[in-house]
């Protein structure tokens, strides 16, 4: 899956109807950044996404490389992101080499949905 980033947000329309509570690295996705921001050198910075449903909260730290004209990150989507189900707003970091934040990408909320193992199904027979 590829997220693309327009201005300083991240485009997440390929995560939609995907991410069910209790996931664990079912979905990897790659994001595209540019090279530079309005003069901002991406290339030096290291990332981390931040998600968080409610009062829960996760984060992790994205590999990266540089391709041609783009710097790649990988997110392999980890259970932190799907333990509760809900809207998962969603937070690209760049942080500088002393952890110190230069830049965010923020998304539309994504859904996360509830497992079928919390539905209970009655039946009249």
């Amino acid at each position: 899956m590829l997220i693309d980033i327009i201005g300083k947000r991240m485009i997440t329309t390929s995560l939609q109807n995907k991410l069910v509570k209790g996931e664990d690295k079912a979905h990897t996705v790659t994001i595209a950044l540019p090279l530079e921001y309005e003069g901002l050198n991406l290339t030096e910075l290291s990332y981390k996404m931040r998600g968080s449903v409610g009062e829960t909260t996760a984060e992790q730290v994205l590999a990266k490389s540089v391709e041609n004209d783009k710097v790649i990150l990988v997110w392999v989507i980890g259970k932190s992101f799907t333990a509760q189900s809900g809207m998962l707003a969603l937070e690209l970091i760049g942080l500088s080499y002393e952890r110190e934040v230069v830049i965010k990408f923020t998304s539309y909320p994504v859904e996360v949905f509830e497992g079928a193992d919390k539905i209970v199904y009655t039946s009249d027979d």
